[in-house]
């Protein structure tokens, strides 16, 4: 038989460098081939001259294995260890019918290891998935030689250093996922250049430097909780096919886009805290098929664009325009919203009444905040329709006045109903107070209300 250690160091992406070593303490790599050697008794048993890609596959996954068993000193991956059984039936490992491997899978295992390069050699893999681990150091370049690796998922690790541009070459990539980890450095243009990504998640990590206008060539761009800067550029709009933009937590300026039309297959468009100013688009009104919109904690201005009234089917999720500086009444128009489930308008400087249509939102079953603007008028009692809302925030608009209506105590999956720092006189509803312990925990109301059962703020 072929000399097995002369093999496998012609096929490893180091050249052999780490099997050869001659150092006194192993290297998962001899340790992976003096398994081979003396525990594989399916390799001893069938000698796999005519199946080199067996051999390989069997060498790239000890070396994984022993890997984790170095940088842990733990057992893990133990039904790995025994020579008898197939790679295919190993746990997290599929292969398909020609007992090829396809597909790695070890998510959640909270192993602490690094990369090893060989696994690159399971040239056939189509997914990689080994996310919630404790996975540090670097993105191994090497593994930019996947051929047919389509899903690559890392996110929920300790991962460091820069994203590698050779991913971006993969031929068959189309999704990848980088989430919650430590990356640093700029996005490469590389990214937005492949003719297969679909889905670019790299979610709260420590990116920097400006968004380069090729990547909104990806249909869904996930971004957000990083540190990158500059603007939305306005080709954003030209994008047909975007489904998903999340941008929000960095640090990006200037205006939103007006030339968002065409993104009728939009479905959420997330930029929150960011640093944007200038008004909201009246274009926002034409995504269709859009679920949910945040641009909440900017710093924008104008009115509430009418045209978002016309997300009447597809905003079930939540429009969140809170924490800017919004100013004008609230459109009563907001009331064919039928299918939002989160409404949220506080901090602003909107004027006028609470508009008796937003009781029309009888989906509404988490928030709807309209605190600290300067609303002037009644609470209106149809807000009392809105039963499966959790939370009704009012507090800080000196200018509501009146009393609360009793049919507020007909809210009986509210959680918070937080109203003090306003001018409303007379009582709770005596409902409210009954429900107080069962599924209502925070009532706050000013002094000036009589409710035996509240948490008082006296201003």
């Amino acid at each position: 038989m072929y000399n097995l250690r002369e093999f496998l160091g012609r096929q490893s992406p180091d050249g052999g460098t780490a099997l050869f070593s001659t150092g006194t303490t192993p290297t998962p790599q001899t340790a992976a081939w003096e398994w081979l050697l003396t525990q594989d008794t399916i390799l001893a048993s069938s000698a796999m001259g005519g199946e080199t890609y067996r051999i390989l596959q069997r060498y790239a996954l000890q070396v994984f294995r022993y890997t984790i068993l170095f940088d842990n000193g733990a057992t893990y991956l133990t039904e790995w260890a025994d020579g008898s059984i197939s790679e295919c039936d190993y746990p997290g490992v599929t292969c398909n019918s020609l007992s090829i491997v396809t597909e790695l899978s070890l998510n959640g295992v909270d192993f602490v290891t690094t990369l090893p390069e060989e696994l690159v050699l399971l040239s056939s893999l189509t997914s990689l998935s080994l996310h919630n681990n404790a996975i540090y150091g670097t993105l191994p370049t090497v593994y930019g030689g996947f051929s047919k690796l389509e899903d690559l998922y890392l996110y929920g690790n300790e991962l460091t250093g820069t994203m590698p541009t050779e991913y971006a070459t993969m031929p068959k990539m189309k999704r990848v996922d980088g989430s919650f980890n430590s990356l640093t450095g700029t996005i490469p243009t590389e990214y937005g250049l492949s003719t297969t990504l679909e889905r670019f998640d790299y979610e709260f990590n420590a990116l920097h430097g400006t968004i380069p206008n090729e990547m909104f060539s990806n249909s869904n761009l996930c971004i957000s909780g990083n540190r990158l800067n500059g603007t939305i550029p306005t080709e954003l709009g030209s994008i047909k096919m975007l489904k998903t933009i999340r941008l929000h937590n960095n640090e990006l300026t200037g205006t939103i886009p007006t030339e968002l039309e065409n993104m009728s297959d939009l479905g959420d468009f997330f930029l929150h805290n960011n640093m944007l100013t200038g008004s909201i688009p009246t274009t926002f009104g034409t995504f269709t098929n859009t679920w949910g919109l945040d641009v909440s904690n900017n710093a924008l201005t104008g009115t509430i664009p009418t045209e978002l009234s016309l997300l009447t089917s597809s905003l079930a999720s939540h429009l969140a325009l809170e924490n800017n500086m919004l100013n004008g009444t609230i459109p009563t128009v907001l009331g064919r919203l039928r299918e939002v489930k989160d409404l949220r308008l506080a901090n602003n400087q909107f004027v006028g009444t609470i508009p008796s249509q937003l009781g029309f939102l009888t989906k509404l079953s988490n928030k709807l905040t309209l605190s600290q603007n300067q609303l002037t008028g009644k609470i209106p009692s149809e807000l009392g329709e809105l039963t499966e809302l959790k939370s009704l925030e009012l507090e800080f608009n000196a200018g509501l006045t009146g009393t609360f209506p009793p049919h507020l105590g007909n809210m009986t999956a509210l959680l918070d109903f937080i109203a003090y720092g306003n001018n409303i006189t007379g009582s709770v509803p005596a409902a409210m107070c009954a429900n107080l312990g069962n599924q209502l925990s925070r009532l706050e109301v000013d002094c000036d209300v009589s409710c035996s059962c509240c948490a008082e703020f006296c201003f």
